[in-house]
């Protein structure tokens, strides 16, 4: 499940409960340009930190199909300005293509990644199993207790 942070900052990402929380990003021509000079900034002066290019590299994790881009618009996540999603792919496509990973490593959000990762590999919790099963086995009882009294009617048994 996605929402919308409470801030627009590049720093609050956070994955808590099976929500994870993202800043709204307003995305028109000049957003591939802008943030690949916040880019250049923070690796240029090494005191400012990597928050741009760490949610960059998180955002382009995130997306890989259109579907993607239509679910993060619907939270209104991204805000497109930009008439279709391949061109908002493209903006975070381009951008990393040109950029090192190596700082994406060193930030938080590989907290969040790990978290994410770890919540998807999670298997469903056994009741659930059970119930499922017993709903099934349930079902297919009485479809073949059904079954043998149409034909016992059938045949005037």
């Amino acid at each position: 499940m996605l929402c919308k942070s409470q801030t627009n900052s590049f720093r609050d990402i956070s994955f808590n409960g099976g929500i994870l929380s993202l800043p709204q990003l307003k995305v028109d021509g000049t957003t591939e340009s802008s943030l690949l000079n916040l880019m250049a900034f923070e690796h240029l002066h090494a005191t400012t930190g990597n928050e741009v290019t760490a949610y960059v590299f998180f955002m382009d994790g995130l997306i890989n199909t259109m579907d993607d881009i239509a679910l993060l618009r619907n939270e209104d996540i991204i805000k497109g300005l930009v008439d279709s999603n391949k061109n908002i792919s493209n903006v975070f496509n381009n951008i990393t293509k040109e950029a090192t990973l190596a700082v994406f490593h060193k930030e938080m959000r590989v907290d969040v990644t790990k978290k994410l990762n770890t919540y998807c590999k999670k298997r469903m919790p056994q009741w659930i199993i059970f119930t499922s099963l017993l709903g099934g086995s349930l079902l297919l009882a009485l479809t073949i207790i059904q079954i043998v009294y149409t034909s016992l009617q059938y045949y005037n048994v």
